[in-house]
C-alpha cells in the first residue's frame, strides 16, 4: 500500500483533471479535515506541489478543536475561542447574539481542555474558520450537518451589492513558512456587529478577506519561486462566491489559475489524485 497524504492528493487531483503534466505549482489547499504530517489537523494549507511530492510553505493559524469532532457540529467553541484569543475575558460583556444560545458555565469547562492537552487537536483548517465566523454572524451555536452554516453564510454574502475592502489579517513568519492569523479579522466583525452594519456586508467583507488571504500567499510564493500556476483544491473551494473572488484577484496578478472542470473538488474527488500519486511513487 502507498500512503498519500490527503491534501496532496487534492491537489493531484486537480492537477490532473486540468491535464497538467508532473510540474511544480503553487497550490492552496482548503477544506474541513485532513491529517497532516506534524500530527495536526490540516484543511488551511499552501503548498509547492507536484505529483512526486510537496513541501507545505505557509498555512492558516492553527487554534484547538475543542472536543475534536463535536466542535465540528458545535462551532460555536471555535468562535467562542477565537473571541477570547482576541478580546480576552472581556468578550463576555459585549451583546452578541451568539452569547444568548449559549451557557457561559459550559465555556468555562471546555476552555481547559486544551490547557489539558486533551481532546483538542490544533487545526488550521479553513473550513473551520468559516463555521467559527459563520456562528458569530449568524448567532448560531450549532450546525444541522458539517458546513451548514458556512453554506448559509455564503448566501447572506450573495446578498449584498456593495463595495468592501475586507477585513485585515496579520501575515507572519516562523520556522521557514508564513501564518495566517485571523485575529484581526474576529476583531473586526465583531466591531461591524456593534455598530449595527448590514450582516450581509460582514459576511461578504469575510469572504473578500479569505481571498486576499489566498492572493497574498499565492503572490509571495510566485515571487519567491517564479512559479506562476496556481492550483486551488478542497471543499471550501465549492464555495462559488469565494471561487470567484480568488479568480478575479489572481488574475490582475497574471497568474494561471487551475481549478477541477470535472472532478469535484472536494473529498469524493480525491481518489483520483490519490491513484496518479501511487502511480508515479510505484514507478520510481
Amino acid at each position: 500500500m502507498c500512503p498519500v497524504q490527503h491534501h496532496h492528493a487534492h491537489i493531484a487531483s486537480c492537477m490532473a483533471d486540468c491535464g497538467l503534466k508532473n510540474e511544480k505549482v503553487i497550490a492552496c489547499a482548503f477544506d474541513g479535515t485532513g491529517f497532516g504530517e506534524d500530527g495536526t489537523i490540516w484543511g488551511g494549507e499552501f503548498l509547492l506541489s507536484d505529483y512526486q511530492g510537496f513541501q507545505r510553505v505557509g498555512y492558516l493559524r492553527p487554534v484547538p478543536l475543542i472536543g475534536a469532532e463535536k466542535a465540528i457540529r458545535q462551532p460555536w467553541r471555535l468562535a467562542v475561542f477565537w473571541l477570547e484569543d482576541v478580546f480576552g475575558k472581556d468578550i463576555w460583556q459585549k451583546k452578541m447574539a451568539l452569547f444568548k444560545k449559549i451557557r457561559h458555565r459550559d465555556w468555562q469547562l471546555l476552555r481547559r481542555l486544551p490547557k489539558a492537552n486533551f481532546n483538542s487537536p490544533l487545526t488550521s483548517s479553513a473550513g473551520r474558520l468559516f463555521d467559527a465566523v459563520a456562528s458569530i454572524i449568524l448567532g448560531q451555536p450549532e450546525a444541522d450537518y458539517e458546513a451548514s452554516l458556512a453554506i448559509e453564510l455564503e448566501r447572506l454574502a450573495n446578498g449584498f451589492c456593495e463595495k468592501s475592502q475586507g477585513y485585515p489579517f496579520d501575515f507572519i513568519f516562523k520556522d521557514g513558512c508564513f501564518i495566517i492569523d485571523s485575529g484581526p479579522i474576529f476583531r473586526n466583525i465583531v466591531k461591524d456587529l456593534e455598530q449595527n452594519l448590514d450582516r450581509r456586508k460582514i459576511a461578504y467583507s469575510f469572504h473578500l478577506s479569505v481571498a486576499k488571504m489566498i492572493q497574498r500567499g499565492c503572490l509571495f510564493l510566485s515571487k519567491k519561486t517564479g512559479i506562476k500556476k496556481i492550483v486551488l483544491s478542497g471543499g471550501v473551494f465549492q464555495n462559488r462566491l469565494l471561487t470567484k473572488m480568488v479568480k478575479d484577484l489572481l488574475s490582475k496578478q497574471r497568474l494561471s489559475l487551475l481549478l477541477s472542470q470535472r472532478v469535484s473538488c472536494n473529498d469524493s474527488g480525491i481518489s483520483l489524485g490519490q491513484v496518479v500519486i501511487a502511480g508515479i511513487k510505484g514507478r520510481a
